[in-house]
């Protein structure tokens, strides 16, 4: 897989070890091209792994633009450092869109809750012991659901457990 999508490897003494996309012809860092490779095999849905997920419970978070580890870490209710250490973050500050990250070891930390006819986010975030006033547009984000004024019967979104 990684040489039908990834043609040729650069070793430059002055340059980290890169590969180069065939399908895009740009050039990654062995990291950003193995970061890519697990994306693709971890395709989610509104921010919950479908692939990894069971059917009430979700694990793997999926980066967003403008996410801070300490964020993601506040809103799942899970330590930063335990962040670092399960998916092997060297630099907290170094952590890019469509990365996957697993938020425990050992529990999920989010309920998979399917939306029901005439849910809001504001009513999910009441239901679920979240603040209705603050919470909505966060769920949104973290869900990745672009319009927090449009959901629908049937979608699957994460909420954080305490």
């Amino acid at each position: 897989m990684l040489d039908q999508q990834y043609g040729g490897i650069d070793d430059e003494p002055s340059m980290k070890r890169t590969v180069h996309c065939r399908r895009t012809g740009v050039a990654h860092s062995m990291e950003g091209a193995l970061r890519a490779i697990r994306r693709e095999r971890n395709r989610t849905t509104r921010g919950v792994s479908m692939t990894t997920a069971p059917t009430n419970q979700c694990n793997v978070y999926e980066v967003q633009s403008g996410d801070t580890l300490s964020e993601i870490a506040e809103w799942f209710h899970v330590k930063q450092k335990d962040l670092q250490r399960i998916n092997h973050i060297k630099n907290p500050d170094l952590i890019y869109p469509g990365d996957n990250l697993t938020l425990s070891e050992d529990h999920n930390v989010c309920m998979v809750y399917t939306v029901q006819p005439d849910d809001n986010l504001t009513k999910i975030c009441r239901d679920h012991g979240l603040n209705p006033d603050t919470d909505p547009l966060t769920l949104a984000r973290y869900n990745h659901i672009k319009n927090p004024n449009l959901i629908h019967p049937g979608e699957k979104i994460c909420i954080p457990q305490s």
